[in-house]
């Protein structure tokens, strides 16, 4: 029975994804020398598993619909009666990063767990009062006769970097692309240079347009 729902799984992916043509579950026997995990080792990781958020964590109450606090679990390796999980925690908020660090260090006491947290990117808090982006926005009409597009993402961005530790007014801005981060990721090319263009005369302008 379990042999057949693999079939039909594989065949549905097929059908699903025009991407990864070579996508398939393979099922195999496992050797004497392979044991299963105890189950009671077994029952720990499922428990585990099933107490650490994942998805959404919480909303921003300033921008409508945006997601301020996520968490997700990115990689899990087993072998020989040890298991790790990976996960990835994003935040706009340095206390809501605080907070779920926290609330992984419970979770691995409660399940003796050593504990390892690396690589901690910086938040890069949501400014509603930004004079530089009232700048972008006049200049971006007034080179264009519209308006710019002005979005609140949530996402880990090199900007954080350099707003960590600095009182720094700061934009991202960029060419038009879609499905990023994906086999189908597409870049507009005439937007490239409209950028590059719009930054210029950014630049050339911003002391007339602060007055």
């Amino acid at each position: 029975a379990f042999k057949q729902f693999i079939m039909l799984y594989n065949d549905e992916m097929k059908q699903q994804s025009l991407q990864e043509l070579n996508l398939q579950v393979v099922l195999e026997k496992m050797n004497d020398s392979s044991m299963p995990f105890a189950s009671s080792f077994l029952k720990q990781i499922v428990n585990c598993m099933a107490e650490i958020k994942n998805g959404v964590i919480d909303m921003s109450e300033q921008v409508l619909e945006l997601v301020e606090t996520s968490n997700n679990i990115g990689t899990f390796l087993a072998a020989e009666n040890k298991f790790e999980i990976g996960c990835f925690v994003r935040s706009s908020k340095e206390n809501h990063l605080d907070r779920e660090e926290e609330s992984f260090k419970k979770l691995a006491q409660k399940y003796h767990l050593t504990l390892e947290i690396s690589n901690r990117y910086p938040c890069w808090e949501y400014n509603d009062g930004s004079v530089l982006k009232e700048l972008v926005q006049r200049c971006y009409k007034r080179m264009f006769e519209k308006e710019i597009k002005v979005e609140m993402v949530h996402a880990g961005l090199e900007c954080a970097l350099f707003a960590e530790g600095a009182k720094l007014d700061i934009v991202s801005i960029g060419p038009n692309m879609s499905f990023i981060h994906t086999p189908d990721e597409r870049l507009e090319i005439a937007s490239v240079e409209r950028m590059y263009n719009f930054l210029i005369h950014l630049l050339k302008n911003i002391q007339t347009l602060l007055q």
